[in-house]
């Protein structure tokens, strides 16, 4: 029986000593992986950081072009209200009068017609 002890330490010593290299093994995979991630990280960072700060500085510049372009669209819409608005104002001043110059007219024609144009007798 003693044997059959010995035996059992033995196997379990060399399961042992299986396991630890098989988790020495997993350690080494996970930390060479894990330098590999850390390089990686170091690498996209290192590219895309500039790529970043150009994104950023591109944003900003068209967010100024923007706001310029914005503030000029609507000094350019102010303007054409201005416009409309005194071409309203010239048209109500001039064309009032030559519309009211063209009734008198009408009616003066209206009027010369009627005494110097002969008209019909109904008794003939």
């Amino acid at each position: 029986m003693p044997m059959i002890i010995e035996l059992a330490i033995v196997v379990i010593a060399v399961c042992m000593v299986i396991l630890i290299v098989v988790a020495v093994m997993a350690l080494l995979r996970v930390n060479a992986a894990a330098e590999q991630i850390e390089r990686l990280a170091t690498t996209l960072e290192a590219e895309v950081r500039p790529v970043a700060r150009a994104v950023t500085r591109t944003a900003d510049y068209v967010s100024d072009a923007m706001s310029v372009l914005r503030r000029r669209v609507h000094r350019t819409d102010d303007a054409l209200d201005a416009v409309t608005h005194r071409v309203v104002r010239l048209t109500d001043r001039l064309f009032t009068p030559l519309e009211d110059v063209a009734a008198l007219l009408h009616g003066v024609g209206a009027g010369l017609r009627y005494l110097l144009v002969p008209r019909r007798r109904k008794d003939s």
